[in-house]
């Protein structure tokens, strides 16, 4: 899914009303889990949701209610390490081009 800097927050959970639907079938999901924005300069973040369940960001535990910045590469769990839902930031900006 895509996160742009001229849109509206992209909200991932395993409810109906959630942007980017996660199966119910995944332990440890809530129905609106977590909230991906822009946050400016070419800039991106994770935010989890107020529940207990858990959001990992490189396989650190987020506080509930924590936000944190994405880089490149950097890979988000929501769920259990072992059966979460997992993705991997793979562009932050338009000018995230190989140098060399």
């Amino acid at each position: 899914f895509w996160v742009s800097e001229h849109g509206r927050p992209i909200s991932c959970g395993n409810s109906k009303e959630a942007d980017v639907r996660i199966s119910e079938n995944i332990r440890g999901i809530d129905p609106i889990h977590c909230v991906f924005q822009y946050t400016g300069r070419d800039s991106f973040e994770v935010i989890n949701s107020t529940s207990s369940r858990d959001t990992f960001v490189n396989g650190d535990r987020m506080d509930a209610g924590a936000s944190r910045i994405l880089h490149l590469g950097d890979r988000v769990c929501l769920g259990s390490l072992k059966h979460g839902k997992r993705f991997t930031v793979v562009r932050v900006s338009n000018f995230d081009t190989p140098q060399g």
